[in-house]
């Protein structure tokens, strides 16, 4: 079982790998200088045709397992794709086939014919080129891989309009540095080992893992062979050009994690990372204890600073009262680094609180799928890959412009009506904002309108509950579990509210997803048809036939979207409203994509709001609404030098990365134009791609991502192209609750645009 699901990762990601061999490269060429935005899949962005089918893939990778584990090469594999599909034929494309057997996958699709043949021909001829005197039948020719590789490079480059991604900024910047860096020249100027790309991508360590457990090999053998892939790798580079080996470009760090554990050199021990001293018995629990204590828990994103400021790259947070070490990393070539190598189920320390009511007190109703949020391991990994397809899917997500459109349109009719004589919204802005951001949530995740924005809403009202325990929940999280947990063996008041609070969702969730579900089941085919494209719970309603997992899906995408969208948006608007420039630059552009202001939203014309995207993530950078990620460590790794144990959680401060002059220039400098294309208007700026990751990095990236763009922009365009904002007040100062955002009353001035 473990060797197939290797080879069912492995596989999934030979395509979109070949794609990124381009950025890769590009991130490592000292002419090519760009950041790749790493974090992007280009599956999402373009689906791109795939000569090689997953099937023979499987096939050949598995025949390479069984002749030789140590030959576990995708050039290989390549290799012995393209014969199987008798495209190749002494290491040559036959041109004339793999026309054929492309015209049989795209259906001959007039959009994608000419691409793909263009791209035959010109990938023949790039490969061509590169040099081999390798004549064995299965040694590492670099021919065939670099082919396959720069052809469906071609394609992502060339991808149609009509089925790029094209709101996507991430997708665009991606195809942006595929174009800059041929494959050919970036590979030939790179010259490392692409096999061991592969191979810190799957990771290395499921590998290691089948040697172990299959081939009974000892942790002394492992060990070595680590260290002869090392030493081969780091000599490629300078006599590869002498040996004809196949170069292909790597991601440094993933290469570096692994030489590091394997060589143990100059690691200092854990004791020995810098950091606060604990005390005896209170360990460092005292400081953030009530009366005696230095911060409060709202202070987190003030003391991410102090710890950085005081010692440095790499903290040690250690002697917390019930829960293990925190260790904070401020380097961003090292959160590469342990992003990459963390595995196909990476352990995300959040909310203990979540967990335990997950797996213990409603054991009865999440039982074995107990959903993304606060769910790690196998668990999380089966549940997100029956629900990741429709929740990340480009056509689900165009699907709600409209409906989001709708709830927007409302929200800002609601505001008109809130101003007071001077024009101003209410202090409790916040609140409607909340209501908003749940109108869209329920309007994605239960299919319906909540009736959130209607005036006068009770305060029992269903919506106004929904919201109270959605922050009660979340904004308890941090009490919960930074102060001594003794929930954990008593019920305190705080928990018991907590828990029913949980228990209120659960039963709003499953009366949503069954009133959907008798919806569904009453439909005739000719209104299913006359609907278009299915919802998101209709999507996994059919897939799943299980009313749980739609139920568990709608509830984590509501638990933690409402405080976030809100408290980002209330940020978003905070700094629109205090830079009047940076808005009024906003407002030309709405103005140039929507001439008209009451033109009906479409993905087409989100795309063009370049400068709206680059403002919200300029606001992610310096104000980060989550103001970090994290890892449970699975095994020791070595971090900045130290050797830091199993169990550890590693705590990445992008709110203080993200503002480093190191990883950013004019770091402290408030500038959308940093994240734009120099035809846009973009500056040079550097930033390091590591260094600010709003929505987080691999396999557990926000799974609503999509959505909260989604919201988010339409919010910002149908307000600003409309409205000026102005905030006339003293200077609000940011604090953490659960999302950190402005502490105070968002009483914007908000002023009717002449046209």
């Amino acid at each position: 079982n473990r060797i197939e699901c290797y080879l069912n990762n492995m596989v999934a990601k030979l395509i979109p790998l070949s794609v990124l061999i381009t950025i890769i490269s590009a991130k490592m060429d000292t002419v090519c200088k760009m950041d790749a935005p790493m974090g992007v899949d280009p599956e999402n962005c373009c689906k791109v045709p795939d000569m090689l089918d997953h099937p023979t893939l499987e096939k050949c990778a598995l025949s390479v397992f069984d002749d030789d584990s140590s030959a576990m090469s995708s050039e290989i594999i390549h290799k012995r794709s393209g014969k199987e599909h008798g495209i190749l034929k002494n290491n040559t494309v036959l041109t004339d086939v793999a026309l054929k057997l492309l015209k049989e996958v795209i259906n001959s699709d007039p959009e994608w014919m000419p691409i793909v043949a263009n791209a035959i021909d010109t990938c023949k001829s790039m490969a061509a080129n590169t040099s081999t005197n390798t004549t064995k039948e299965d040694t590492c020719n670099p021919q065939p891989a670099f082919y396959f590789g720069c052809f469906h490079t071609q394609l992502f480059k060339n991808c149609p309009t009509t089925k790029w991604a094209s709101n996507d900024t991430g997708c665009n910047q991606l195809k942006q540095n595929a174009e800059k860096c041929p494959v050919l020249t970036a590979v030939q100027k790179c010259s490392m080992d692409f096999q061991l790309h592969a191979t810190s991508n799957i990771p290395f360590r499921s590998f290691i893992q089948y040697n172990n457990s299959i081939q009974k090999v000892n942790m002394k053998s492992t060990s070595q062979y680590v260290r002869n892939i090392t030493i081969s790798l780091r000599s490629s580079t300078s006599v590869a050009a002498k040996e004809n080996k196949c170069f292909y470009a790597t991601c440094p760090h993933a290469v570096e994690a692994n030489s590091h554990a394997a060589l143990n050199e100059d690691v200092k021990p854990y004791s020995e990372v810098p950091g606060p001293k604990p005390l005896p018995i209170l360990g460092n629990t005292w400081r953030l204890m009530p009366l005696i204590g230095q911060y409060q828990i709202s202070d987190i994103a003030r003391v991410s600073y102090i710890l950085h400021e005081r010692w440095g790259r790499i903290v040690r947070l250690g002697g917390l009262l019930g829960r293990p070490d925190l260790l904070f990393v401020y380097d961003a070539d090292e959160i590469e680094k342990c992003y990459r190598n963390e595995g196909t189920t990476p352990f995300r320390p959040s909310m203990p609180c979540l967990v335990r009511y997950k797996g213990i007190v409603r054991k009865d109703f999440f039982g074995d799928l107990p959903g993304v949020v606060g769910v790690h391991g196998e668990q999380w990994r089966e549940f997100r890959s029956r629900v990741q397809k429709p929740v990340l899917q480009l056509s689900t997500v165009r699907r709600y412009v409209q409906p989001l459109e709708e709830v927007t349109d409302y929200f800002i009719e609601r505001c008109e009506q809130m101003l007071d004589k001077n024009m101003e919204l209410p202090d409790d802005f916040d609140n409607e904002i909340h209501k908003w951001s749940l109108e869209c949530i329920g309007r994605v995740a239960l299919d319906t309108r909540l009736g959130c924005l209607d005036p006068n809403l009770d305060p029992n009202s269903e919506p106004q509950q929904i919201i109270n325990a959605a922050k009660y929940a979340l904004r308890n999280v941090a009490t919960l579990e930074l102060k001594f947990p003794i929930w954990r063996y008593i019920p305190t008041p705080l928990w018991t509210k907590y828990v029913n609070n949980m228990n209120y969702f659960v039963e709003i969730c499953m009366k949503y997803i069954q009133s959907a579900t008798e919806k569904m089941k009453s439909m005739t085919s000719e209104e299913r048809a006359a609907l278009g494209e299915p919802s998101l719970l209709q999507k996994v309603i059919t897939s799943e036939k299980n009313e749980k997992i739609a139920c568990i899906m709608a509830l984590d995408l509501i638990l933690v979207g409402i405080d976030t969208i809100s408290m980002a948006v209330c940020s978003i608007l905070y700094q629109l409203a205090t830079r009047p420039k940076e808005q009024e630059k906003l407002y030309n552009e709405l103005k140039k994509v929507f001439p008209n202001p009451d033109t009906p939203l479409s993905i087409q014309l989100l795309d063009q709001c370049h400068y709206l995207r680059a403002f919200i993530k300029e606001v992610f950078r310096m104000y980060s609404t989550v103001i970090g990620n994290g890892r449970t460590l699975q095994e020791d790794t070595v971090i900045c030098g130290y050797n830091i144990p199993k169990g550890i959680q590693v705590v990445f401060p992008t709110i203080v990365t993200g503002t480093m002059e190191e990883y950013c220039t004019n770091a402290n400098a408030f500038k959308p134009e940093r994240w734009l294309k120099m035809n846009q208007g973009g500056s040079e700026e550097h930033i390091h791609p590591f260094a600010s990751l709003p929505y987080g990095y691999g396999a557990r990236m926000c799974l609503g991502r999509r959505f909260a763009d989604l919201e988010m922009q339409i919010l910002l365009a149908k307000l600003l192209r409309n409205y000026k904002l102005e905030y006339n007040y003293e200077p609000l100062e940011y604090a953490v609750t659960f999302m950190y955002a402005p502490d105070g009353k968002l009483k914007f001035k908000m002023s009717k645009r002449d046209d």
